[in-house]
């Protein structure tokens, strides 16, 4: 029997990752850390590969990390999510994407939802797909937001792929090897948009695809021309992302913060707000009053004084008694 809840994150080639350990696997069933040294009070784990450690050698290291993933986490988990050190997972809304009616059926052959007797499994490579250099013959998952493989794909990749295919390949375009190999067994990048068109898995901060519009020419913007049906603005972000990229240190801990209401309560900080505003209303008239009333004051003042000077200025007035007769 198939269970859906449960879901271990992986970060390959994470050289910092003490804030992605404390703040991102807290909310994980399960979580590693790939680096160049093991350290196992946090999860992180030096797993040894083919070639270098330079940016080329990707592929050699992502084929290590599958292998070690499939002999240690294969039997304990159902799905399998895969990024770098620079990836800001939210397990919430993976785990519900993960759990929807589209996923477990499509899961299941795309027929039917599983009623707990299935004993296989329709592997599936989730993620953001692009066309490399347009190419819709080559659609890969992007590695930046991550990729999510259910058990049928790491067992395709692993037992069947890995041995045969592209063993000693030298390149840093992992995520395309991935694509390529599991190509050759008929799966391919499942679509991931939600039903309103946003994407879930996202390259860049939230920022950046909240405000992107597309250029008048293709060419001079990879991005678009990598994408698939790209939209813009809010548009182009689902209302449940699962992952956004390039989320650096300081980044992680707003996000954090901010998702899971550890700020001040909300409702106090706006009503505090409010009153300091009306305060600040009230003594700023007070001020305008007096000072009006001092400028009112002094004004009258200086009426009175002009026209008693002028009145000193006069000629003195000549009475001069008459005799009565």
């Amino acid at each position: 029997m198939l269970s859906w809840t449960n879901c271990v994150w992986l970060i390959f080639e994470c050289l910092d990752f003490v804030v992605v350990v404390v703040l991102r696997s807290q909310k994980c069933d399960g979580f590693m850390a790939v680096s160049d040294k093991t350290d196992v009070s946090i999860g992180a784990v030096n797993i040894l590969h083919e070639d270098s450690e330079d940016y080329h050698s990707d592929w050699q290291k992502v084929r290590s990390i599958l292998s070690y993933i499939y002999d240690h986490y294969y039997d304990k988990y159902d799905w399998f999510h895969i990024g770098d050190d620079e990836l800001y997972l939210i397990p919430e809304n993976l785990r519900l994407y993960l759990e929807s009616e589209e996923i477990q059926t499509a899961a299941n052959g795309g027929i039917y939802l599983p009623d707990g007797t299935e004993t296989a499994q329709v592997p599936l490579f989730l993620g953001r797909r692009y066309a490399y250099m347009g190419n819709m013959e080559e659609i890969f998952n992007n590695v930046r937001p991550g990729y999510t493989i259910n058990k049928a794909a790491l067992k395709t990749l692993v037992v069947e792929a890995l041995p045969n295919i592209e063993q000693h390949t030298r390149t840093a375009w992992q995520d395309r090897m991935v694509a390529k190999l599991l190509k050759n067994f008929n799966v391919y990048p499942y679509e991931t948009k939600d039903e309103t068109g946003g994407e879930r898995y996202m390259p860049f901060m939230p920022g950046d695809h909240y405000s992107y519009t597309m250029p008048p020419e293709k060419y001079f913007d990879w991005y678009e021309k990598y994408s698939i049906n790209i939209k813009e603005g809010p548009d182009h972000c689902a209302a449940k992302s699962v992952a956004f990229h390039y989320v650096q240190d300081i980044n992680m801990k707003r996000f954090y913060v901010y998702l899971y209401h550890l700020c001040p309560d909300d409702e106090k900080r706006q009503t505090s707000k409010w009153h300091y505003l009306i305060w600040a209303s009230i003594l700023l008239l007070c001020f305008i009053v007096l000072i009006s009333f001092a400028k009112s004051h002094k004004k009258q003042q200086r009426r009175r004084k002009k026209l008693l000077d002028k009145s000193s200025l006069r000629e003195p007035l000549l009475i001069i008694p008459l005799p009565i007769v």
